[in-house]
């Protein structure tokens, strides 16, 4: 079972963190991949807090830990793991396969 109440607090962390430009990246490279590194680090966290902020709607409506793909329920370990875990194994990596 999944401490809903934790879940909570640590998807509003997500929600609420800063961005950090440079934290860990290749600044010190000279071939540019500097700015494509921060780009991507950049897209990383979006997606991230985009993922909390649905996870905390379906905690308020109810349906936290159900898939938003396929509706079957996403296994508590995944979720303790990945508190921002919106679908389960299955359909993330079909969609990983899409992109």
């Amino acid at each position: 079972m999944v401490d809903l109440d934790r879940q909570k607090k640590i998807l509003e962390g997500i929600v609420e963190e800063g961005v950090l430009i440079g934290e860990g990246c290749a600044e010190d490279e000279e071939d540019g991949s500097f700015e494509e590194e921060v780009t991507i680090i950049l897209n990383i966290r979006c997606m991230r807090r985009l993922k909390a902020r649905v996870a905390l709607s379906k905690i308020a409506d109810g349906t936290y830990g159900t898939c938003s793909g396929c509706g079957q329920e996403i296994v508590p370990e995944r979720l303790e793991a990945m508190p921002e875990a919106i679908f389960c194994i299955r359909c993330e990596k079909r969609m990983e396969k899409k992109r």
